[in-house]
């Protein structure tokens, strides 16, 4: 596993020497259960080797202050690393720490208008897996929106006209698409509610209209 750290591109020697020697000190006192105030740390991050995420050796009881301490360590023996950056930000948060650290953890997550603009465009006509879609889909199950966040979303596309290219392309996304009777009875309770709204305002509008125009 220390193989593994010491392989890293662009490690601080000193710190990665001291977070070894710290991580040697614990493997020699590990605890065979795990007490109370005790965390269980990944030697080598999950981040970096998500498949030795349950591998004994990769695994070692610490005291919950020592956990701190080596992601401390760790974040400073690899500092290009975000992911390293992120995982002690997120013990950072906890506890107390200085404001030089806070700035320069700040500063590590920071992500230039450039860099997100990359990523965005990256992104733009990349398909979706079917496992990926099935992840999104099951996410958003049992979800409800509320009537404020309702009004949020049609402020936001309130006047906005969609391209005849968008309008085809979601034309062609509903070919050959099987609507359940459930699905197809809410449709029909919707439209009978906009029927019966525009209805009402058409009646208001000729009661207004009337009433404007009466002789005097």
């Amino acid at each position: 596993m220390f193989g593994f750290l010491s392989e890293q591109p662009n490690a601080n020697l000193h710190f990665l020497n001291r977070l070894i020697k710290l991580l040697n000190q614990f493997i020699s006192i590990e605890p065979e259960d795990k007490p109370k105030g005790f965390e269980c740390h990944h030697i080598v991050p999950k981040s970096w080797k998500p498949e030795w995420s349950k591998e004994p050796d990769n695994l070692l009881k610490v005291p919950a202050k020592a956990h701190y301490v080596i992601h401390h360590l760790m974040w400073k023996a690899f500092p290009d690393s975000i992911s390293m950056c992120r995982s002690f930000w997120f013990f950072a948060k906890k506890r107390k720490i200085t404001a030089k650290v806070y700035e320069k953890i700040k500063n590590n997550l920071k992500v230039s208008d450039n860099t997100r603009k990359k990523m965005r465009a990256a992104k733009v006509g990349k398909p979706l897996s079917a496992e990926h879609r099935k992840k999104v889909g099951d996410s958003q199950k049992g979800k409800t929106i509320s009537e404020a966040q309702k009004q949020q979303i049609s402020a936001v596309h309130k006047g906005k006209t969609l391209s005849k290219e968008t309008r085809r392309k979601i034309s062609e996304s509903q070919i050959g698409r099987v609507v359940s009777p459930e699905t197809r009875r809410k449709i029909s309770e919707s439209l009978k509610n906009k029927n019966s709204i525009s209805k009402s305002l058409v009646d208001n509008r000729l009661k207004l209209d009337r009433f404007s125009f009466q002789p005097h």
